[in-house]
């Protein structure tokens, strides 16, 4: 009987890990291994596919673009001033990511801003609309103040997010703007200088034409006392004739 159940006894030793480490106190349990990783993150909402808007656009859509460039901007200037050195890197790290600095970037930034509170543009969409603003806020300035130049390009510039341009194009733009405002300048003044040249010259063809009408009223009285003259001259001659005449008949009667 202790025979037959040692066996047993052995063989569930065996099969059991608990058992084993009893007997052999120098083994140590093998340290557990994860089945699987860390769960990965959910899926961004950012790179599903968006059903942009179409049309025009409302005016909380424009409030929204307005107030997400303004923020953009505001993050820009303050990522730009940030300290140097180990502690602003850590700063960096634990709070808001890095400001892109690329405009496609901060596009895609103002998009995001503006899909999450319900302006469902694209980032193409918005940097047209916004061209159009400062078009048109361009329009309106120089409307109210028509004195002041139309040199805009470095305001333009800054607010439209393009900063990463070379300082050379952006000379450039300031000279183009300045070019046509000269060039706008020498038209104007070209245009006022035909038109005086034009009534210049309507008034010189007006007096000649007054010239022209007194010769031939002077001709036609010249003419007019000529004939007068000539036909006082025949009367005369006429009535000398006539005189001549009845004198002679008088003589001839008297005999």
């Amino acid at each position: 009987m202790s025979a037959s159940s040692d066996p047993s006894a052995s063989a569930a030793a065996a099969s059991s890990p608990l058992a084993l480490i009893r007997a052999n106190p120098h083994l140590t349990p093998p340290s557990p291994v994860p089945a699987t990783g860390p769960a990965p993150p959910p899926p961004s909402p950012v790179s599903a596919p968006r059903d942009y808007r179409k049309g025009n656009w409302t005016l909380h859509e424009t409030l929204i673009l307005i107030t997400a460039k303004r923020l953009d901007d505001d993050r820009r200037a303050g990522g730009g001033g940030g300290g140097g050195g180990v502690a602003g890197a850590g700063v960096a790290a634990v709070g808001s990511p890095p400001t892109p600095r690329s405009a496609e970037q901060r596009w895609k930034w103002v998009e995001n801003y503006c899909w999450k509170n319900g302006c469902l543009r694209s980032q193409n969409q918005c940097n047209d609309k916004w061209d159009n603003l400062l078009r048109d806020y361009k329009k309106v300035r120089d409307y109210e103040s028509p004195e002041e130049e139309m040199s805009v390009s470095s305001e333009s510039e800054e607010e439209d997010g393009s900063g990463g341009e070379p300082e050379a194009k952006r000379r450039r733009l300031n000279r183009l703007g300045s070019s046509v405002v000269r060039s706008a300048t020498v038209v104007a003044r070209t245009l006022v200088a035909c038109e005086e040249k034009r009534e210049r010259r309507h008034r010189e063809l007006l007096q000649l034409e007054e010239r022209r009408l007194r010769l031939e009223e002077e001709r036609t009285e010249v003419r007019r006392q000529g004939f007068a003259g000539l036909v006082s001259a025949v009367n005369s001659l006429s009535s000398a004739i006539h005189a001549l005449v009845s004198d002679h008949r008088s003589g001839d009667s008297s005999r």
